[in-house]
């Protein structure tokens, strides 16, 4: 099982429905349902979200107000933005300015 560290303190809370906790908590859900060995990239896109949905149910997320649609619509917004900073990281490291360094 991969550990994610959760960079949030136990009181931010989020406007929207998902808290920073479980935002964290459903990084790590991806990352051990994406990367198992055993089932890896053989399986559906059904099966996959319901997999994530369980780890996450599984491990402290809201069973209530999280349904396996809101779960998976949640992770395109985070690998949406984790994207964009990826991409403003790679045009900042591609600068190569002369006398600045890192």
């Amino acid at each position: 099982m991969l550990e994610f560290k959760c960079p949030f303190g136990k009181k931010s809370q989020r406007s929207k429905n998902f808290s920073p906790e479980e935002d964290c908590l459903l990084v790590s859900a991806w990352l051990n349902t994406s990367k198992d060995s055993i089932t890896g990239v053989e399986q559906q896109t059904k099966q996959f979200w319901a997999r994530i949905h369980a780890y996450f149910v599984e491990n402290g997320g809201n069973l209530n107000n999280h349904s396996q649609i809101s779960i998976s619509s949640r992770w395109q917004e985070i690998n949406r933005e984790v994207s964009k900073f990826v991409g403003f990281v790679t045009q900042i490291e591609n600068r190569q300015q002369s006398g600045i360094t890192e």
